[in-house]
């Protein structure tokens, strides 16, 4: 009887780890930013900030959950 053969553990996405952290950044990277933003002078680089600070990180909160999901589901399929 011929001993199975070792297979080498299957690669994990790193989708996942990098999609928690987007999330984190985009949930509690809002607050301290938008905050930082108001306090400066009326100028364009204030608007543009500002932009970057609600919709910027409302989009990277976005981007974390489907790279979670995706990376998740990689790895769900890489186990069958």
């Amino acid at each position: 009887m011929t001993p199975p053969e070792p297979t080498s553990p299957t690669p994990k996405s790193k989708l996942v780890p990098i999609g928690i952290l987007f999330i984190v950044l985009g949930l509690f990277g809002r607050q301290p930013l938008a905050s930082a933003v108001v306090a400066m002078q009326p100028s364009s680089l204030r608007g543009i900030l500002f932009v970057i600070a609600t919709d910027g990180l409302t989009i990277l909160f976005v981007a974390g959950v489907i790279c979670a999901l995706l990376g998740w589901m990689r790895n769900r399929r890489a186990k069958s």
